[in-house]
């Protein structure tokens, strides 16, 4: 795939293995695996719609992030969070293999799904999903998000664009996605699934609500590193 790129989830619980390779094309976008044609009903658009949503059903019957997540819940819908397995994950940069829970690994795994589906609300992290980082924490996940921020704004700077340094629009950004993830997580809970790929949902959440409410101070463990005159 030109330019494109690919990352793969190998999940090994007690005797099962599944396998989860996401191709993406040159926008950052999902393009491998193709959808099934037969969608679970909880994926149209109108079911829990998010009330931010900027599209109609005329314009898509389904929710694109439902869509690609279906078969992840599928999957996993009978597995609770706290349940042990083994990790792989393959990026185009590393290959990470750990022993960890449930939730973590589909926490991991939604947020670079969810970066790569077709939603207005979500685009703004393709290139945080083209630099995948599996299992980050609070801190990695900060510093990235506002990397990505500020070369977002550098990039409208050049183009002649209007362009902030503050990080009034990466509040917006995370303020939209919990919108998102609210209505989300409505959808996963009418299923009465357990409550392995739902608390991942909530974690995906809690980390982009981190982020929201305390910015400034999730940045100051990174004033000591630069000279003073930043720090």
């Amino acid at each position: 795939m030109e330019n494109g790129f690919a990352v793969t989830y190998r999940l090994h619980y007690h005797e099962s293995n599944f396998t989860y390779r996401l191709g993406f094309d040159s926008s950052g976008l999902i393009n491998d695996p193709k959808p099934s044609q037969n969608l679970p009903e909880w994926t149209r658009l109108t079911v829990h719609q998010c009330s931010n949503c900027p599209y109609t059903s005329a314009q898509k019957s389904h929710c694109p992030i439902a869509v690609n997540i279906s078969l992840l819940v599928k999957d996993w819908s009978e597995i609770t969070s706290f349940e042990k397995l083994e990790l792989t994950v393959e990026t185009p940069q590393r290959t990470i293999i750990k022993m960890t829970d449930l939730q973590s690994a589909l926490r991991s795994i939604l947020g670079l799904v969810m970066s790569g589906s077709d939603c207005n609300h979500t685009r703004f992290f393709r290139l945080m999903a083209r630099l995948h980082l599996p299992l980050s924490n609070s801190e990695e996940t900060v510093t990235r998000a506002v990397s990505t921020y500020l070369l977002q704004q550098f990039l409208m700077h050049e183009k002649g664009g209007k362009a902030s340094v503050d990080l009034t629009g990466l509040h917006d950004v995370y303020h939209a996605i919990g919108i998102v993830n609210l209505a989300l997580s409505q959808r996963l809970k009418s299923l009465e699934i357990q409550d392995g790929i739902i608390n991942a949902l909530v974690g995906l959440d809690t980390l982009g609500k981190t982020i929201v409410f305390s910015l400034d101070d999730s940045l100051d463990y990174l004033k000591a590193i630069f000279p003073p005159e930043v720090g």
